[in-house]
């Protein structure tokens, strides 16, 4: 009985040290690699303050040579506005996103793209990134500032008349879901439901203006 009892207590042990084996052998589960610019408590509540207030307007040129006004805009309906800045790539990593966003409302809701870079690299970042919708040349950022948006990858959602709903510090993946939804539900539109799959998990920003 005591070497049966050993042998079963030996096997045991054995088959708990493979267990332990395993575990220490599987891959490292990251909840990915960590952001550039991480978005702080402060930023989110700085951009709280611009939520729910009346908002700037603009009647500009944009790279294309065609007027926007942001009161024609949005005198029916919701329009958003997404701050890049030229050759950054926190902008870079998320302008795909804001694309796919565009084209999952189906062009149905404007989308406009602030830039601090000139006309010409705004025109060729608009070709590099088959982006279709607007964007402005503003290399003084003076529409940056008067939006609130202090880094390259805010985005700001303009109600009906003019309000601003909501001014997000950046994007992950819940707050691209976050985005998409507010803009459905100001649009009345049906959620498109964009995949996000690769974008960040954790909360990211991008360069200061």
């Amino acid at each position: 009985m005591r070497l049966e009892s050993l042998s079963l207590f030996a096997a045991a042990a054995l088959t708990l040290a493979g267990v332990g084996l395993l575990i220490a052998a599987r891959p490292h589960m990251s909840s990915g690699p960590e952001p550039r610019h991480p978005i702080t408590d402060a930023m989110r509540r700085e951009a709280a303050t611009h939520d729910a207030t009346r908002g700037p307007s603009f009647h500009v040129v944009d790279t294309e040579g065609d007027t926007l006004d942001l009161a024609a805009l949005t005198k029916d309906g919701p329009a958003f506005l997404i701050f890049i800045m030229d050759s950054c790539p926190c902008s870079i990593e998320a302008q795909p996103y804001f694309q796919r966003l565009y084209d999952g409302f189906g062009g149905r809701v404007p989308f406009v793209g602030i830039t601090d870079g000139t006309t010409d690299q705004g025109r060729e970042w608009k070709a590099h990134f088959q982006m279709t919708f607007p964007l402005i040349s503003n290399p003084k950022k003076e529409l940056m500032h008067r939006f609130g948006a202090q880094h390259s990858a805010y985005s700001a959602l303009i109600g009906k008349g003019g309000r601003i709903v909501r001014l997000w510090p950046g994007y992950d993946r819940s707050m691209l879901r976050e985005i998409e939804s507010a803009i459905a539900a100001e649009a009345g539109l049906p959620n498109p439901r964009i995949d996000v799959s690769a974008a960040p998990t954790k909360p990211t920003s991008g360069c200061i203006f």
